[in-house]
């Protein structure tokens, strides 16, 4: 009767308490709630599939037994335990250590001794700030799958440990698994709450569903981080368009675990020489749950190559899922060079070659295509009107296009060399004289030259002829003829 009317009263207590924890669960949270704007709010959040369900519970296990307990009872107990050491097979699966500095979970299972030493999972979590996670040892009681927190955001599988500190999911903004507080869960594995004990909504979710209600749980200081280490979270960047889900939540819609990535605006272009071509603004990708990726290229284009070039998009959701595609840009030349004169006259002289000239007026010329030099070599310059004073030039580039044509004034400049004096030229003694010319006309005023005597040995003096009526005297044996002496040619003796 005494024992039947010590739980009546601890009964009573407890639901008391049951209440005052219930509307008082969840202090620990944050009141300042700021929804971020690229969160997307249901209409009403309260029309949602799941509401706070508590599970039937002994609420004697809302404290600690051992101090519980009338003293009385002590025995029972105690035979309790020896009888289930007996048996070597304990009441509870699990056992479960929370390492409040390591910010760690281990969970215990029994050897075939009936003791906890079998770790069987760890889990990251954050306790309370500055200590407020109270530490020593507890049995879990109530749960709820989903559970209002101060402030009004929500939590997921959540397990009472004493008083207001609960096991739970990181909280959400709203009772919906695409509302996560993506500030909170990149805090894992630190402190972070009032009191709670978050955790990720996988390792909330087993909790929930596999340590029974009066598990214990011990809270304490360790300098390690138990058996099986820590385990880490993921860190959700705030591009990470999967942000406001937990990427362990096993719901059926989560798209860390559906979202596959779709390509779209990937199309072959042709392009125009030197210019500019943006590759990523007309593509982009989406999973079939309408989350938006980034899509990224390692591929460049050089549009001053003409000719096809590949370019490979991708696309990777945030759980690893990749989605590629490939287009083709292809790059023609179809604009005319330009071809300009910097207006200084160009000199030439007759005496320059035709190669010089040309390159004179170059040097004058500038040509681009596509905003980039031409070699000079692609100029083409028509010197045939130089000597009038100017020359036509056009350019044309590596496709084949001509630009329109630029003419050259020139300052075509004639010149006229000073002829040094002439020595005089010496008798060339191998000169041949040159015979008369029989054909040469006679003067009929001027007298016949008589000629000369047969004997070549004697000339003839032209001025003397000889007077007819004088005496001739030849010789017989030479038949010379002498003028015969007369006795008017001797000289008168005195």
């Amino acid at each position: 009767m005494k024992r039947i009317k010590a739980k009546i009263i601890l009964g009573f207590v407890s639901l008391v308490l049951l209440m005052l924890l219930a509307a008082g669960c969840g202090k620990a949270e944050n009141t300042d709630v700021v929804v971020p704007s690229d969160l997307h709010i249901p209409s009403s959040v309260t029309e949602m599939e799941y509401e706070d369900i508590e599970e039937e519970f002994d609420p004697a296990l809302l404290v600690n037994p051992e101090a519980a307990e009338p003293e009385e009872e002590e025995d029972a107990d105690k035979d309790d335990t020896e009888s289930e050491s007996a048996n070597k097979t304990p009441k509870f699966k699990y056992y479960i250590e929370v390492n409040r500095r390591a910010n760690c979970i281990t969970v215990y299972t029994y050897d075939d001794n009936g003791n906890y030493t079998i770790p069987v999972r760890a889990m990251v979590c954050s306790v309370g700030l500055d200590g407020k996670t109270p530490t020593g040892t507890f049995r879990t009681s109530s749960k709820y799958r989903w559970h209002t927190l101060k402030g009004g955001v929500q939590g997921q599988y959540c397990t009472r440990i004493t008083g207001a500190i609960l096991f739970h999911s990181v909280p959400y903004f709203y009772r919906d698994n695409s509302a996560l507080m993506v500030d909170y869960y990149n805090m894992l594995g630190r402190p972070a709450s009032a009191g709670c004990i978050r955790l990720t909504c996988a390792d909330a979710k087993w909790l929930y569903e596999n340590c029974a209600s009066g598990t214990t749980v011990k809270i304490y200081d360790g300098s390690g981080t138990g058996p099986l280490g820590k385990p880490s979270a993921m860190y959700l960047a705030p591009d990470n368009p999967y942000k406001y889900w937990d990427p362990t939540d096993p719901s059926p819609v989560n798209p860390w675990n559906v979202g596959v990535p779709v390509l779209s605006g990937v199309k072959d272009m042709v392009v125009e020489r030197g210019s500019s071509v943006d590759l990523l603004s007309h593509v982009s990708a989406y999973d079939s749950m309408g989350y938006q990726f980034k899509v990224t290229t390692t591929s460049t284009v050089d549009t001053m190559v003409c000719g096809a070039h590949t370019v490979t998009y991708s696309s990777t959701a945030p759980n690893g899922k990749t989605a590629t595609a490939t287009a083709t840009i292809t790059v023609r030349d179809t604009v005319a060079p330009s071809i300009s004169w910097n207006g200084t006259t160009v000199t030439v002289n007759d005496t320059d070659s035709n190669d010089v000239i040309i390159s004179k007026v170059k040097a004058a010329l500038r040509a681009t295509d596509a905003g980039a030099a031409l070699d000079k070599a692609n100029i083409t310059v028509d010197i045939s009107n130089v000597k009038n004073g100017s020359c036509s030039a056009y350019a044309t580039d590596p496709s084949g296009n001509k630009s329109s044509s630029v003419t050259v004034t020139i300052n075509y400049v004639v010149s006229t060399p000073v002829q040094p004096d002439q020595p005089d030229q010496p008798d060339n003694p191998d000169q041949p004289d040159q015979p008369d010319n029989p054909d040469q006309p006679v003067d009929p005023d001027q007298p016949v030259d008589p000629g000369q005597p047969d004997n070549p040995d004697q000339p003839v003096t032209p001025d003397q002829p000889v007077t007819p009526d004088q005496p001739v005297t030849t010789d017989e044996g030479t038949g010379t003829q002498t003028p015969a002496t007369t006795s008017e040619d001797l000289p008168v003796a005195a």
